[in-house]
């Protein structure tokens, strides 16, 4: 993956990325104004850099320390990402944790994401209990996730494999104007582990074509410790798939 690990809680400005098979492919903009330091070399491990190259098959994540649910220790604030995409991103087949993921923020207070495309990550992911997701966030609040495209995102265990996603400890979060389609699991994901509640999210204006080609998830799945979730005008667009799947539109489970 191509993780981001601010030391300082400064602003990030990513644009006009793409991070393919794992690493930075292409970069035609960056702002050093925003963030004090320079792409590093990819050649080795460098996570005292902001930007390191770690061979776990994902695309481009945003990450921090153990999260604290009571503390909220949020590390990273003001990012803006635009223009990224990220796509054949295919996870590590040996790892318990989900791999191949698109784009990811992780411990973010304050952040965008917007005109990005995520597609065709998550083939390798076999980790039995979470999965890849194209566009997703988790650990963080107020995040606006917005007109991007996240498509043929797969995984090879019977979890996950999203087109976008709020997850745990995810709060006062939005999803909206994105379109989702042809992904394995949920177009749109608002999930939340036992004690890591997500709470005061929306998902409004979305459209879901073709998902859930692999899993019996919803088109818009909520599940786990969910509070306070509004989901509205959004369109869902399913057919049936070729596997067993059983998809649904909306569905709702613990």
């Amino acid at each position: 993956a191509t993780l981001l690990t601010p030391q300082d809680r400064q602003s990030v400005r990513l644009l006009e990325f793409d991070f393919a098979s794992g690493k930075l492919v292409r970069n035609t903009a960056w702002n050093p104004a925003e963030w004090q330091r320079t792409l590093p070399d990819f050649s080795s491990r460098q996570e005292e850099h902001p930007l390191a190259w770690l061979p776990d098959g994902s695309g481009l994540v945003v990450y921090g320390p153990p999260f604290d649910v009571v503390q909220r220790n949020y590390v990273n604030t003001s990012v803006y990402i635009a223009s990224v995409k990220a796509y054949n991103n295919v996870g590590d087949p040996a790892a318990t944790t989900n791999t191949g993921n698109g784009i990811v923020l992780g411990s973010v207070s304050g952040a965008m994401i917007e005109r990005c495309v995520a597609h065709d990550n998550g083939i390798n992911n076999k980790a039995s209990a979470e999965g890849p997701v194209g566009i997703w966030a988790f650990d963080s609040t107020l995040v606006t996730i917005q007109h991007n495209e996240s498509y043929r995102n797969r995984t090879a265990s019977s979890a996950d494999g999203d087109g976008f996603g709020l997850d745990n400890n995810v709060s006062n979060s939005v999803l909206q104007y994105n379109y989702s389609h042809d992904n394995d699991g949920a177009g749109f994901l608002v999930y939340a582990a036992s004690q890591k509640p997500n709470r005061q999210n929306l998902v409004r204006y979305n459209i879901s074509q073709n998902d859930c080609r692999k899993l019996g998830y919803g088109a818009i799945m909520v599940a786990g410790d969910v509070r306070a979730v509004d989901i509205i005008n959004n369109t869902v667009f399913l057919s049936e798939p070729s596997t067993n799947s059983d998809p649904a539109a909306i569905r709702s489970a613990n």
